[in-house]
């Protein structure tokens, strides 16, 4: 059978490259949100309070910040290719 694509539609293997993408993707949103939640649970840890160690914690409290704006631009590019393929 002859199926007759409009210019410019994707074809199988690049629609089977997006979806790996998207996989991918999401995997890396799962690996992303196990850190947020185990940098949450230092940045909140009462332990952490003494002045020897403020320093490392205002660090990870950055660095929550910037895994959490990452997460937000995979989040966004994986919504991105899903509408690609819809």
């Amino acid at each position: 059978m002859l199926t007759i694509s409009p210019p410019g539609a994707p074809s199988a293997d690049e629609m089977a490259a997006v979806l790996t993408g998207v996989r991918l993707l999401d995997d890396a949103l799962d690996t992303l949100a196990q850190v947020r939640t185990e940098l949450a649970r230092l940045v909140a840890d009462t332990h952490w309070r003494a002045d020897a160690v403020e320093i490392l914690r205002a660090s990870l409290i950055e660095r929550r910040h910037r895994v959490d704006a990452y997460c937000s631009e995979v989040a966004a590019q994986r919504d991105a290719c899903m509408r690609a393929i819809a």
